[in-house]
């Protein structure tokens, strides 16, 4: 493909850029929430995608200084780890048929930002370790201006949507009498619990109930694009105290728990959700504006459960 050449052609560029180096050898600290596979990972919460790269000094060039085989290995790993931003980042799920990868092969204008994104990574850290080796810590945004950058070429849906019910009639006062309080506060975002399913996280994730009927995402009526935090639709958290904690939750959510997931991608999760047929429509009915406004928090399940 030819994002592939262009990915070769691009880390070339970047061999000879320099970083504030770390002199340490002791091992990253991972985050207990996060799945580290030699420092790669896409962290939704945050919004963000990390990759590390390893590089040894060349073992054929004797006479070498030392100076010079260090920054040959700091340049190997700082390749790799460009090398590994990019497979990690074409790997998410913008939809559940569709990949950031899918798109770059499809749309020559989206290939181009993304491989320009992918060159503007950070360099958090660079680790010296006893063995000579060096390793090399990229971190690039996954955020709104990043998935900005699909708008208009990803495929339509076909959701079709539920009648709202007519709102009950509000019975009529005295002259001089107050309106009842409503027994409970209006609800201010919900939380959708998908702690025990095989769930993961995505930009653009749908919520359907047991019946297919979609509740949330795609073409909603009223969908507010681009109004969720670091890029996707929904916040992400790992527990409900965190999700209760989020500002879109708000002081009183409305909190369901998922009944299933969507379509399952190669790793066996998925990023849509299923409820209950009454907690679905229930809920689209009762909370129709704060989906819109997509004030919803997904609990996702512990990364170190394996899930």
């Amino acid at each position: 493909m030819p994002y592939v050449i262009a990915l070769a052609a691009y880390l070339m560029i970047f061999a000879g850029s320099g970083e504030t180096v770390v002199d340490t050898t002791s091992a990253q600290q991972a985050d207990p929430q996060i799945a580290f596979i030699s420092g790669t990972h896409v962290n939704w919460k945050e919004g963000y995608a990390q990759a590390s790269g390893i590089g040894f000094p060349p073992a054929n060039k004797p006479g070498y200084p030392e100076s010079r085989l260090k920054q040959m290995a700091q340049s190997a790993a700082r390749n790799q780890a460009y090398a590994e931003l990019a497979r990690l980042i074409d790997g998410v799920q913008i939809t559940a048929t569709t990949t950031v990868a899918d798109q770059r092969s499809q749309v020559e204008v989206v290939n181009t930002f993304v491989q320009s994104h992918i060159r503007g990574a950070i360099v958090m850290e660079t680790h010296w370790r006893d063995d000579r080796s060096c390793e090399v810590v990229l971190r690039a945004p996954l955020d709104g201006e990043f998935f900005d950058a699909f708008e208009g070429h990803l495929p339509r849906t076909t959701d079709e949507w539920p009648e709202l019910p007519d709102p009950p009639p509000t019975p009529p006062t005295e002259v001089g009498e107050k309106s009842a309080e409503p027994a409970d506060p209006l609800a201010t975002g919900v939380i959708v619990d998908g702690s025990g399913l095989p769930l993961k996280g995505g930009q653009r994730p749908r919520i359907y109930d047991e019946d297919g009927q979609a509740i949330f995402g795609g073409t909603m009526p009223g969908f507010v694009i681009g109004a969720g935090e670091k890029g996707s639709l929904v916040a992400y958290e790992f527990s409900i105290d965190d999700a209760r904690q989020h500002s879109f939750a708000g002081a009183y959510p409305v909190v369901v728990t998922a009944v299933g997931v969507g379509q399952l991608t190669r790793d066996g999760r998925s990023i849509d959700i299923v409820l209950s047929t009454r907690d679905g429509r229930s809920l689209y009915a009762t909370s129709l504006g704060l989906l819109q406004r997509s004030r919803v928090v997904v609990i996702l399940p512990p990364i170190n459960s394996g899930r």
